[in-house]
């Protein structure tokens, strides 16, 4: 699969800071492609935090998100301690799935790209459901900010 090119953080104001922790840096004295996925991972953690309130990490809602498929380029090494600039964007919204695009940036280089499938699920046992209205209005709304479309 051919990812789409990195969001350029510049454009995206949807955009935090990593802190590169010591334990990330492997045997070659860069951060290690594990750490790199658990970036990814603190991104899609922190937009659902955002979509679904703190809930979402109880687990104790009638809905979930669960990650279908992820896809991540590797494109350059990263060293700590230099931090580590995450943006993201929402690629696609279907009808119970949507594309969450990530990008890792250092020292204006972006090492590493992700996009992954998120789908909605509900009931027991746990199958794709519908977005619920205000989890979609939100995602569109984070699509437009993307694309420069009034909000």
């Amino acid at each position: 699969m051919t990812l789409s090119p990195a969001p350029d953080c510049e454009a995206l104001p949807l955009r935090f800071a990593i802190e590169p922790r010591f334990d990330d840096v492997n045997a070659f004295r860069h951060i290690g492609n594990v750490a790199i996925l658990e970036y990814h991972q603190e991104v899609r953690i922190r937009v659902h935090l955002d979509l679904l309130g703190p809930d979402y990490l109880r687990g104790s809602g009638a809905s979930a998100m669960i990650v279908a498929n992820v896809n991540c380029d590797f494109l350059a090494e990263a060293h700590a301690p230099h931090p580590i600039e995450a943006c993201w964007s929402v690629a696609r919204i279907g009808t119970t799935s949507y594309g969450l695009r990530t990008a890792l940036w250092q020292q204006d280089r972006c090492f590493s790209r992700a996009e992954t499938r998120i789908v909605h699920v509900q009931g027991l046992p746990l199958r794709p459901a519908p977005f619920p209205n205000q989890i979609r209005r939100r995602l569109e709304a984070l699509h437009k900010l993307e694309s420069g479309e009034p909000a």
